[in-house]
């Protein structure tokens, strides 16, 4: 079993590969990016792009830190 998660659900093969072909024809993309391309939010594409991360088949080469809004840091 190549990849972990393939045999709880077979459609995660399917997405596994749609990124893939999506970064091997684009190159490197932003997660929003990825998203976009193979329909996803930021969110699951970052959530997908880790799980392959961990797999060894994609690098994470950059992460940024979002500054919070001055309305989100007083209601905290």
């Amino acid at each position: 079993m190549d990849e972990p998660h393939a045999s709880v659900e077979p459609w995660w093969g399917d997405l596994d590969a749609a990124v893939m072909a999506c970064l091997q024809a684009k190159g490197a993309l932003a997660p929003h990016e990825v998203g976009h391309h193979v329909g996803l939010s930021e969110s699951a594409a970052a959530s997908v792009l880790c799980l392959l991360a961990l797999e060894g088949k994609v690098r994470i080469c950059l992460v940024e830190h979002v500054v919070m809004r001055s309305a989100e840091t007083r209601a905290a």
